[in-house]
């Protein structure tokens, strides 16, 4: 975990839950953050059970990293459709590596 700014603990790892209804949108979301919450990686889960990812220089499917910082976890979550959490380093990796295959 990333220094204390503003009283908000920045977390490396999240996953957000996306609450809808759509085939073409992945409902769960791995991220690890910089320091400065820009995404370093990325995986994204589908309702199939598919993996897309990115990483900066590859990527599969229609992810690709974000190109502004990502807001708080209790910020993410003040959207009633989105259910953010820190994770630990392990959890990410793993879904990384399945996201490889």
């Amino acid at each position: 975990m990333y220094a204390n700014i503003q009283g908000a603990l920045l977390e490396k790892y999240i996953k957000v839950q996306w609450l809808h209804d759509f085939e073409s949108e992945p409902v769960m979301i791995y991220v690890e953050l910089d320091e400065n919450r820009n995404e370093l990686r990325k995986v994204e889960v589908y309702r199939d059970g598919h993996h897309d990812f990115s990483d900066g220089s590859r990527s599969t499917g229609n992810t690709k990293l974000s190109e502004e910082p990502i807001p708080l976890i209790l910020d993410i979550n003040q959207d009633v459709q989105f259910e953010a959490t820190p994770i630990q380093q392990e959890e990410f990796e793993a879904i990384w590596k399945n996201a490889l295959v």
